[in-house]
């Protein structure tokens, strides 16, 4: 019983370091290069606001042993006036992945691929391996 309850008080903890690293090493990064972009650009305008939602109530664990957290970004753009006085909605799941809270690894799903999340920063990065971010089989079989 002891074991049960500590590993549900360990949950929120991961899900909190989770977060953290996610909006320290992923979030404000990404603002500050998208504020060093020309005015004059092409490209879409980035994201006025967003927020991160931890998916998972606990940890994971992939094929290799190493537990994750799946999380999601919203994203909000333009100001709540432009929908004649309906607020604007939030972008649900504008940006997906996991984050390996024990080593503080952050990948982001690319496609069908999960990447480290530097290549949004402009890094050259490979795709992850098949393993990351991919639940074991009994675990995915528990959750159904």
């Amino acid at each position: 019983m002891t074991l049960a309850s500590l590993s549900f008080a360990q949950a929120p903890a991961d899900r909190a370091k989770a977060e953290q690293l996610i909006e320290k090493d992923l979030l404000k990064p990404l603002a500050a290069k998208e504020e060093q972009r020309s005015r004059f650009s092409r490209a879409g305008l980035p994201p006025q606001v967003r927020r991160v939602r931890v998916l998972d109530q606990e940890v994971k664990k992939d094929a290799q042993g190493g537990e994750f957290l799946s999380f999601a970004v919203d994203a909000k753009h333009g100001a709540d006036w432009l929908d004649e006085g309906e607020p604007n909605p939030w972008r649900e799941n504008a940006m997906t992945g996991c984050v390996y809270p024990a080593t503080g690894e952050i990948f982001v799903k690319s496609g069908k691929q999960h990447r480290p999340a530097a290549f949004l920063l402009g890094k050259k990065v490979k795709p992850a391996e098949a393993h990351v971010c991919e639940a074991t089989a009994t675990q995915v079989a528990e959750a159904k």
